[in-house]
């Protein structure tokens, strides 16, 4: 979902989205996943934030129901790798169980929500990221290659190894299309 995200990013000319999230659940943890542990699901979770970091597009993942949310805090506030700030996780259960009025519930919940948009928004600016297209194609691309050409006694490990570097060599080296001086 957010590597989509991050293509639409890039189809529209690098323009600023915002990718809202609604789960019931956090993010499946293989049962044979030590403790401490982070699973593959949760490491293609982590890589995508961190990727998304580098576009014009914030998440902001809305937890509904009684979780466990506990990688979802994770996610909000360690991941150091990151251009800037882009993950908000908010709790819409908590925020809605609570014994006040209904109008103060839902004012919270949106400014629990939105409250980040701003800055985010702001860092995208400061990191030069609005505006501009860098061809998801082509990393995409550098993911299935990296694939095809490990021997297949190779781990799935040594595979996301490679086309994770393949992918940032070429978000280093695609050069960066200002769109706006196209206009």
């Amino acid at each position: 979902m957010i590597e989509t995200s991050i293509g639409i990013v890039d189809s529209t000319g690098g323009q600023y989205h915002v990718l809202l999230i609604i789960a019931d659940g956090q993010v499946t943890r293989s049962v044979d996943t030590q403790s401490g542990q982070l699973s593959p699901q949760e490491r293609d979770t982590i890589d995508a934030i961190v990727k998304a970091s580098h576009f014009p597009l914030s998440i902001v993942l809305v937890g509904v129901g009684d979780g466990p949310w506990d990688m979802m805090h994770q996610f909000d506030d360690n991941i150091p790798a990151r251009s800037f700030d882009n993950f908000q996780f908010v709790n819409f259960t908590e925020i809605m169980s609570k014994s006040i009025a209904a109008d103060r519930k839902e004012a919270e919940f949106a400014l629990s929500a939105l409250m980040e948009i701003p800055t985010q928004y702001k860092a995208t600016l400061d990191l030069q990221l609005l505006g501009l297209a860098v061809n998801v194609g082509k990393i995409w691309s550098a993911a299935l290659y990296a694939s095809s050409i490990l021997p297949p006694e190779s781990s799935s490990t040594d595979a996301f190894e490679l086309s994770t570097a393949l992918e940032w060599q070429l978000l280093e080296e695609i050069p960066r299309q200002n769109v706006q001086n196209q206009l």
